[in-house]
């Protein structure tokens, strides 16, 4: 390995490389875009709510308890249930 500088065509060489990666967009967004995250983006998730872009499986708990919720109200709310609610409180 040299101590010294490079030989004049091995700098003009290197020059070009670091030319061309300086101008390659798709490695400068993949560079910037790799940071190291320690919680959640508090702007992201605000804009997913203002958007209202919920995601699959929260639209399959939401749809699961309200149907439950629903089953319950109509058991309920069944005459015969009610009798006995009342029947058995006494």
């Amino acid at each position: 390995m040299a101590l010294g500088r490079l030989p004049e065509h091995e700098q003009h060489i290197l020059d070009e490389i670091e030319r061309s990666l300086r101008r390659d967009r798709r490695l400068n967004r993949l560079m910037r875009g790799r940071r190291a995250r320690r919680g959640p983006d508090w702007k992201r998730v605000a804009g997913r709510i203002t958007r209202c872009e919920p995601r699959g499986r929260t639209v399959a708990l939401l749809v699961a308890v309200s149907a439950a919720l629903m089953v319950t109200g109509v058991v309920t709310a069944a005459p015969w249930a009610i009798g006995c609610s009342s029947r058995c409180g006494r």
